[in-house]
């Protein structure tokens, strides 16, 4: 059994609430929550990029399951916004066995 820890109070602020694990092997963001005054403001592109040098520092694969938590957020909208950051579809020939189910990754910049 995996061993996981809660990092998200390195991530969180008054602007964005983070649920972030992480384990031996990889990083996984649970939640990424912008409150609502601040939203379209940068602030969660921010924090996913402080996320994403963090997983980079450690080596480690990021993972999320991308699911719209919002009516104006589709399924193709969600994961085409994590694209910008380098996350892949995790299906076809992309495909990793990962812990969970998870349908979206993204490779520590060491290993692309």
């Amino acid at each position: 059994m995996k061993q996981f820890n809660f990092i998200g109070e390195k991530f969180s602020n008054r602007y964005v609430y983070t649920e972030v694990l992480e384990c031996e092997d990889f990083i996984r963001l649970e939640k990424i929550r912008v409150n609502k005054k601040y939203r379209n403001l940068g602030y969660g592109t921010l924090t996913i990029n402080k996320i994403i040098e963090y997983a980079d520092k450690k080596n480690k694969i990021l993972v999320l399951c991308a699911e719209p938590q919002d009516k104006k957020w589709s399924l193709k909208r969600l994961m085409n916004f994590y694209k910008r950051f380098g996350f892949i579809e995790n299906e076809g020939a992309n495909y990793i066995d990962i812990f969970w189910n998870d349908n979206m990754y993204r490779l520590p910049s060491k290993r692309r």
